[in-house]
């Protein structure tokens, strides 16, 4: 049993990594690719994240929650106090900020 939990554990860890960095890559591209590059590559899986599709929505729907929902309204809550301009260019950042 606990050596099943150690591996469900670490498919948990680096299913999140890998997710995590595609979705972080188009804003800090260099910081992914190196993390990228530190990752075990399982047959299948790119080598270089430019190479990786992004997730579908239904890899990141395990993740979505209500308190997801929360936590995005307090930091459009927060945004709208902090003079900060963003020129959202990309079609992932159009669609969060839409939300």
């Amino acid at each position: 049993k606990l050596e099943s939990d150690v591996a469900s554990s670490m498919n948990t860890l680096y299913q999140s990594m890998r997710i995590g960095l595609q979705l972080m890559h188009p804003l800090i591209p260099y910081i992914t690719e190196d993390l990228w590059q530190r990752l075990p590559h399982p047959s299948g899986v790119p080598v270089h994240i430019l190479d990786s599709l992004m997730p579908t929505a239904a890899e990141l729907s395990p993740w979505v929650s209500d308190e997801v929902d929360i936590q995005k309204s307090a930091l459009h809550s927060i945004a709208s106090y902090v003079p900060i301009h963003v020129q959202c260019s990309t079609q992932l950042c159009k669609m969060i900020i839409a939300r």
